[in-house]
């Protein structure tokens, strides 16, 4: 049981809402709409500016590792076998989100 109306793209009343599908559709590549953007789709106007926040943060954007300052304020406080698992386990993370920029790098536009 949905507790928002889910809108369908077959049942999109407006040019607006078909436009925005249509966009999800083409950039995500999945070939649907994301359940998450047909619920925001009764006020096309939300939907439209989530979708174009979603897109300016995920799929133009960069991994912006947030917690950094808090991570390395924890790190200090660590004993050094903690230490040597977290160093271990940062370099995993920092390798990965290098990966992904490097991704998004290469589908974005020069």
């Amino acid at each position: 049981m949905a507790r928002f109306p889910i809108v369908e793209y077959e049942n999109a009343t407006t040019p607006q809402l078909k436009a925005v599908y249509d966009e999800i559709i083409a950039e995500l590549g999945f070939g649907i709409v994301p359940n998450l953007f047909k619920s925001m789709a009764t006020n096309p106007d939300v939907l439209e500016a989530n979708w174009d926040q979603f897109r300016a943060t995920i799929l133009k954007g960069r991994i912006i590792v947030e917690n950094t300052i808090n991570r390395i304020r924890r790190y200090q406080s660590l004993s050094q076998a903690d230490r040597e698992h977290r160093r271990r386990h940062e370099a995993r993370v920092l390798a990965v989100a290098e990966l992904v920029n490097r991704q998004f790098d290469h589908r974005l536009p020069a």
